[in-house]
């Protein structure tokens, strides 16, 4: 018996999230809630006056967590114009490539958030160094990393498809932030024994 064997198409992460912004909130609904409520932890309680950075801001689930806390500024950096036109009116919005220099001034954030991004980026020590350049001295950077034992593959009408991406194990993004002098903290969300989503606190020393 033969048969044609059905093309998946490989996306850059930029081309990918353009083609599919007004439906990504479709994927992956079963975070909806079981992730919500980790990264709370490693807040502070007041956050009246303070700089937020949001790299590639993922689909907004979280963003309503911050509205009403008298943040100062809650910049979201995407490197998709598509997305960024999806989000709420009171952030502000920037395209920014997360393997190039941010553009923003030294010690200007107190948090940068950064939710399953990693995967989508090569050049993970640009992330690391930027973000520890733009943090104010003994502020943090939360991270959300989760190893995909596969490949996701999406369809979008009939086509099928997957995202280029880069499976850093929890010791290699541990290894960038030793390297970056940052301090480690971590809570890990287990299934069935096992690590299904890290999520890291690395304060800037």
């Amino acid at each position: 018996m033969s048969y044609k064997k059905e093309k998946v198409w490989v996306y850059e992460s930029k081309e990918w999230y353009d083609k599919v912004a007004k439906i990504y909130n479709t994927f992956h609904k079963k975070l909806n809630d079981r992730d919500k409520s980790i990264y709370k932890r490693f807040l502070p309680k007041d956050m009246g006056g303070m700089k937020i950075l949001d790299i590639w801001w993922w689909d907004g689930r979280i963003i309503s967590e911050f509205a009403g806390k008298w943040l100062e500024k809650y910049v979201l950096a995407d490197i998709s114009e598509q997305m960024l036109k999806r989000a709420k009116n009171w952030v502000e919005k920037i395209l920014m490539d997360a393997e190039q220099k941010f553009p923003f001034e030294d010690n200007t954030f107190d948090i940068v958030l950064c939710f399953f991004t990693l995967s989508h980026i090569w050049d993970l020590s640009n992330l690391f160094e930027e973000s520890r350049r733009i943090l104010k001295e003994n502020w943090i950077f939360i991270v959300w990393h989760n190893i995909q034992r596969r490949d996701y593959e999406y369809n979008f009408g009939r086509e099928k498809f997957k995202i280029k991406s880069y499976n850093y194990s929890y010791k290699d993004i541990e290894k960038m932030a030793e390297y970056n002098f940052f301090d480690i903290n971590y809570v890990d969300l287990n299934e069935d024994n096992t690590i299904v989503l890290r999520t890291y606190c690395f304060t800037k020393k």
